[in-house]
């Protein structure tokens, strides 16, 4: 559990428990160093020692200043944040994988030098700095810039904007801002088509490509935001014309009244058997993953003892692999699953989500739609139309 709120004295009496406080008992430098023993040595040897220098002088500065000073929609913790930028980064090193006693090619060897230190750069700034509002994002920039000044790292950053308006391209070694990547609206806008036009905008690229990237590697995602900031609409887009054609959507939208059975039934519902034999695996066709988008996620009421029973099936399978059959009572595993979800901040009928769920996630913020984008979707529209 994630607490005794609702523990009953009895229930106290026979739980024992060590509290460790996750910063002075684990460390910021031990989640560095798990990491670091996980990337292929072949290619990052070289790299390694300078990668966990520079990691431990901005790791720990940039927690405490989102603990501080960031304004989040869902409350984050910082191994979460740490974990989720180290799979950002690990999603880039298929390239740079080599085959046991397999060198790197020289080509490739030579690229890995020149992007390492940026990619980290791409990778901390849309784990640590995407958690919360669009003021937020312009104090991030400026302390990340500021920290990276003054420990004298020479990285190549992008100089005007912020970091969060460029895509670091690996191949052509430079950041991109998004807006370069937009491609041009040409749809003809009528009365009758008018609220189903997604207009390509910087947001609308970026939040697509990091999704696309995180679940294209079997990353789970969380998509953070007000109403009406494209949360749901850029998540369907991806899911039904976006993603490799392995992933295969399934929508699923939360009400405060869907319980846990209706939810393990319906994903159930389109699973095939893989391994009929005890112990059981299901999961989708073979060859095939399934991508479960969840939608309005912190939606169904808690119940007596504080728990969201649709969330708590979730969680089940993220922690464990699998969850029961309610008529045999017989645990099975679910293979080639991924969750992405989206959901608004806590309040109007909203609940705050338990962090046992939520550290499984890259957490990605939708913040209010700016000026320039909203200019940029009215003129877009407007030309569409009279065009």
């Amino acid at each position: 559990v994630e607490d005794l709120a609702v523990a009953s004295p009895a229930t106290v009496s026979r739980a024992g428990m060590i509290y460790m406080e996750p910063m002075t008992c684990i460390g910021v430098e031990s989640f560095i160093a798990s990491w670091l023993n996980t990337l292929p040595k072949a290619s990052f040897g070289p790299y390694i020692q300078n990668l966990e220098k520079i990691s431990e002088m901005l790791f720990a500065p940039l927690i405490h200043f989102v603990q501080t000073s960031v304004n989040e929609y869902a409350q984050s913790t910082w191994p979460n944040l740490m974990t989720s930028c180290f799979r950002i980064y690990n999603a880039f090193l298929e390239p740079f994988t080599t085959r046991p006693g397999e060198e790197l090619a020289a080509d490739k060897a030579e690229l890995l030098r020149e992007i390492h230190l940026p990619l980290l750069i791409f990778a901390l700034t849309w784990s640590f700095g995407v958690t919360g509002d669009s003021a937020s994002r312009k104090k991030f920039d400026r302390f990340l810039r500021d920290q990276i000044r003054n420990n004298s790292l020479q990285i190549l950053l992008p100089e005007f904007g912020l970091l969060h308006d460029y895509e670091f391209a690996v191949e052509e070694k430079r950041w991109i801002a998004w807006q370069e990547r937009a491609p041009v609206f040409s749809s003809q806008v009528t009365a009758a088509n008018f609220g189903e036009m997604i207009v390509p905008t910087t947001d609308v690229i970026r939040y697509t490509y990091i999704n696309k990237l995180l679940l294209s590697k079997s990353i789970h995602t969380l998509c953070v935001g007000p109403t009406g900031t494209g949360k749901s609409v850029v998540l369907t887009q991806l899911l039904m014309t976006g993603m490799p054609a392995e992933f295969m959507p399934i929508f699923f939208t939360f009400s405060a009244r869907t319980s846990a059975n209706q939810t393990q039934d319906l994903i159930s519902s389109k699973f095939e058997a893989r391994k009929r034999t005890s112990p059981q695996i299901w999961g989708p066709p073979v060859n095939k993953k399934f991508v479960v988008f969840v939608d309005d996620v912190n939606m169904p009421l808690l119940e007596q003892y504080g728990a969201q029973p649709p969330i708590e099936l979730l969680r089940q399978y993220l922690d464990y692999k699998g969850w029961y059959d309610r008529k045999t009572r017989e645990f099975f595993s679910i293979a080639d699953i991924v969750l992405t979800g989206a959901m608004g901040p806590p309040g109007g009928g909203r609940n705050k989500v338990t962090n046992r769920f939520l550290r499984h996630f890259n957490q990605i913020a939708f913040p209010d739609v700016d000026d320039e984008n909203m200019t940029v979707i009215f003129n877009a529209l407007t030309e569409g139309f009279f065009k």
